[in-house]
C-alpha cells in the first residue's frame, strides 16, 4: 500500500543521479546519511516523528496521486530552484511522453567521475529488471506509441546485479509488438559493447542513432577524468557503427577548458575529433564544482579561452551537421511526423534522426504520429531540417 518512490539528488548543475527504494523509510534513511536536509516527500498518513527530521515540503498522498494524473509532478519540480545536494521523490519505474507517439523509458541511473560531485552506486535490482521494462514498452504502445527513447546514466551497465545484460534488454524490447523505433539516448564508449552495436544494425526497431559521450578527445585529459576508455576504444566504436551502419548519426559530447586541459591537449582533442566520421558535438563548457576531486588539478583555463575553444568545436559541429544532412538530399526515407499546431509546418525524424519539414499547406492531422515515406529536397529555411520534395507523392507507411 505505500507508495514506490525515486529519490533524485540534484547537483548545482541539474545533473540527476538516481537510488531506488523499496520504500519511503529506507529512502529517507539514505538521504539522511548523505546529508540531504531539503525533500519533497509522500506522507503515509502519521508517521513517526523522528522520520520527518530534515523534511521541509510534503504533500499528501492525495496530492502526490493527483500531481502524477495530471503530470504535473514534474512541473513542480522545475518550477523550483535547484540547489545543490536537494532531493525530491518522485514516481518509480514511470515512462514519460514527449509528444505524440513518443516516450522516454528510464533505465539507470548511476555516476561516479572526477568532476561530478555525485558517488553514490545505484545497485537496485527495480531499475534492473527486464520484464520491468518490456512491460512499460508495451504499456507505450498500447497508448499509441511509436517510438521510444531509452534513457538513463550508465544504461550500459543494466543488470549488473540480476545477472542479465543491456544487450537481453535490448533483445527483449526490440520484440514488443506496436513499437515501430527504438533510440538509446547515450552510453558510454566502454559499456557499448560491440555485440550491441552488431544487434542493432541488424534489429527490426533499433534505429541508426547513437549518443557517445567523448567528454575529451586527448588520453591525458580523460585520465584525469578518471575515464575508462581512451581515443584509441572510442574511435573502434565509431568505426565499427559505421562499417555496420553507414547512415548512423552520432552524436557526441564534449567538455571544453576542463581542469589540465593545457592548449596542446585541446589542439589534440580537436583534431581527433576532426578526423571522426562524427554527426554532431554537444560541447559543454567546463565549471567548478565544489567537492570534486578535480580541484586538485593545478592547471586551469579561463573564461575566454572556454569561449574560443568551444566556438571552435561548435563551428565544427555545424559543419559536420550540415554535411550529414546534404548526404540525404534525394533520398527516400521514412519519417514520423509529430503533431503540429494547425496551420503551421509538421517536423518529424529519419531514423537516422534527419529532421524532417513538411510544409503547413500540405500539413494534415491524418499525418500525426504517423510513419510516412517520402522524398527529401534541400535545406528549410532556418537550416535546421530538410524539407519533403512536394513533387513527389508520399506514402503513408504505418
Amino acid at each position: 500500500d505505500r507508495f514506490p518512490l525515486l529519490i533524485k539528488f540534484i547537483d548545482a548543475r541539474q545533473d540527476l543521479s538516481i537510488q531506488v527504494h523499496p520504500d519511503d523509510e529506507t529512502a529517507h534513511r539514505q538521504g539522511k546519511a548523505m546529508g540531504k536536509t531539503e525533500m519533497w516527500y509522500v506522507m503515509d498518513s502519521d508517521e513517526d516523528a523522528s522520520l520527518k527530521v530534515g523534511l521541509k515540503k510534503k504533500i499528501t498522498p492525495e496530492e502526490y496521486a493527483r500531481m502524477v494524473e495530471d503530470d504535473t509532478i514534474c512541473d513542480a519540480l522545475g518550477n523550483y530552484k535547484v540547489k545543490s545536494g536537494d532531493c525530491f521523490f518522485i514516481p518509480a519505474g514511470r515512462i514519460h511522453s514527449i509528444g505524440a507517439g513518443n516516450f522516454l523509458i528510464e533505465i539507470q541511473q548511476s555516476s561516479n567521475d572526477t568532476f561530478r560531485v555525485y558517488d553514490f552506486n545505484r545497485t537496485d535490482d527495480l531499475g534492473n529488471r527486464r520484464e520491468l521494462h518490456v512491460e512499460q514498452a508495451r504499456q507505450a504502445a498500447a497508448e499509441g506509441g511509436k517510438e521510444i527513447v531509452l534513457t538513463g546514466v550508465n544504461i550500459g551497465d543494466f543488470g549488473k546485479t540480476t545477472g542479465e545484460s543491456f544487450l537481453d534488454l535490448v533483445k527483449a524490447l526490440d520484440a514488443v509488438e506496436g513499437v515501430k523505433r527504438y533510440r538509446i539516448s547515450s552510453m558510454e564508449p566502454e559499456l557499448l559493447t560491440d555485440e550491441v552495436i552488431n544487434y542493432c544494425a541488424s534489429s527490426r526497431a533499433f534505429m541508426p542513432h547513437f549518443h557517445i559521450p567523448l567528454q575529451s578527445g586527448s588520453d591525458e585529459v580523460l585520465r584525469l577524468m578518471h575515464r575508462r576508455y581512451d581515443k584509441a576504444l572510442f574511435a573502434h566504436k565509431i568505426q565499427l557503427i559505421k562499417e555496420k551502419m553507414p547512415n548512423a548519426f552520432i552524436g557526441v559530447d564534449v567538455m571544453v577548458g576542463c581542469r589540465g586541459e593545457k592548449p596542446e591537449l585541446f589542439d589534440e582533442c580537436y583534431r581527433f575529433l576532426d578526423a571522426l566520421d562524427v554527426t554532431q558535438l554537444h560541447v559543454f563548457p567546463y565549471s567548478e564544482r565544489p567537492g570534486t576531486a578535480a580541484l586538485r588539478i593545478p592547471y586551469t583555463v579561463d573564461e575566454q579561452e572556454k569561449k574560443r575553444r568551444s566556438k571552435l568545436l561548435l563551428d565544427m559541429s555545424d559543419r559536420k551537421l550540415h554535411a550529414f544532412y546534404e548526404a540525404h538530399i534525394g533520398h527516400d526515407t521514412e519519417v514520423l511526423f509529430e503533431k503540429a499546431t494547425r496551420g503551421k509546418a509538421m517536423h518529424g525524424f529519419t531514423p537516422d534522426y534527419v529532421r524532417v519539414e513538411l510544409p503547413a499547406r500540405l500539413a494534415d492531422e491524418s499525418l500525426d504520429n504517423m510513419i510516412v515515406k517520402v522524398r527529401l529536397a534541400g535545406f528549410n529555411a532556418k537550416h535546421d531540417a530538410l524539407m519533403v520534395d512536394d513533387s513527389v507523392a508520399m506514402d503513408v507507411v504505418e
